[in-house]
This record gives C-alpha cells, structure tokens and sequence, in this order.
C-alpha cells in the first residue's frame, strides 16, 4: 500500500527505537542497528500493543522532533513486560496521542462503522460511513487537545455505540492521528473505504 502511494517502508524494531531514545544504550548494536529514525517520516504503529519505557520516550522524541505517527488500537497500552503503567487508565504515548483507556468492546451491533464527525482531508472522496467489520475496538476518552475525526456507529448506522465523550473513532493531535481499531488486519482492510482512509490518513500525515 504504502509503495503504491509512492513511499518507501522500512521495518522498525525494538532496539531502533531504544537507539533513538538513548544512542550509547548499547554501543554495540547502535552501529548495525535496523533503520535510522532520522530518516523516517511516519511511523505506523499498528496495535503496537508492548512499548517498554525507553520505546516510549522514543516514540515521544519523534513526534517532538517533528515525526507524525499512525497509532491504532492498542498501541502502548501495555509495557514490555506486559504490565500496565503507573495509572490503569492512561497509555504510555496518552499525551502526544490525547486520550485515556475506558474499556475494550468486541460485541456487535456497536462499533460496526466509523462515521464521519469533522470536515477534514482524510475524508476526501469517501461514504459518509466506514464499515468496520471486527467491531473490536479501544473505547477511549478524548481528551483536551485532540480533535475527534470520526465516530463509533452502530451497525444501523443510526445510533452512536457511545456518549459522545467516549465515542472518538479517528482522533487528531499534534503530529499524530489515533484509531481505536486496527484498520490493516485482513478482515477490516478487505473493505475499499477503509483502503481509502488509510491512504488518505498517510497522505495527510506525509504533507
């Protein structure tokens, strides 16, 4: 997908995002490391779920130095050991990404799509709904400084599946755009409006 659009992706590992936190965390390995952050642009994190301190504070380094980031699902909601943070309800990127953990949803009808919630480059030429087919989803609260892109429907397309403080599908900070599902696993990207969002989202960050 990406290479169609025109880009080159690269895998990024664990210990190129140690390096990049902390370049002398391990002399060794910093000279054979994977990829040089330095040189990426946007990094996806796709349901990165086990980020350890270090990845964190690297993911936090990228945006700050001008990195964008696609985050979904359950994206540092966990460290490496699997444990969660110091607060139960906060991820470890909940700052730069601008929401907080409320519950983990799998049960139809609610979540079944993302409908539109703002005027916004990501929804250039698409439904005013995006079927989302798993219907698993991170609820999370929006908070202060994120602006929500779209909304959980559910598969009536008439009611929301949340309270509207809970109920943010696609959310917007500085640098980083959030889904609370993971829109690449087979059974959602099957779907062409989701082929679509995604490709409009990683247009929109690479500007």
């Amino acid at each position: 997908m990406l290479n169609g659009l025109g880009y080159k992706a690269v895998p990024i590992f664990d210990r190129d995002l140690e390096l990049y936190a902390n370049p002398e965390s391990d002399p060794v390995v910093k000279f054979t490391r994977t990829y040089n952050l330095d040189q990426v642009k946007l990094l996806i994190l796709c349901d990165t779920r086990r980020l350890s301190p270090l990845e964190v504070e690297a993911v936090k380094k990228f945006i700050s130095e001008g990195g964008k980031v696609l985050a979904l699902s359950q994206v540092s909601f966990r460290d490496h050991n699997n444990s969660k943070f110091d607060n139960p309800d906060v991820f470890g990127l909940s700052n730069e990404l601008k929401i907080s953990y409320s519950s983990f949803a799998w049960k139809p009808p609610a979540h079944g799509y993302i409908k539109k919630a703002a005027d916004h480059p990501i929804w250039e030429g698409l439904d005013e709904f995006i079927p989302t087919t798993r219907h698993w989803v991170m609820v999370v609260k929006t908070l202060e400084g994120g602006k929500v892109l779209g909304e959980w429907f559910n598969d009536d397309k008439i009611l929301p599946s949340h309270m509207p403080d809970l109920n943010g599908a696609i959310i917007e900070a500085h640098n980083t755009i959030y889904i609370g599902e993971d829109l690449f696993l087979p059974i959602n990207f099957k779907e062409p409006m989701v082929q679509m969002l995604l490709a409009n989202i990683i247009l929109y960050l690479m500007q």
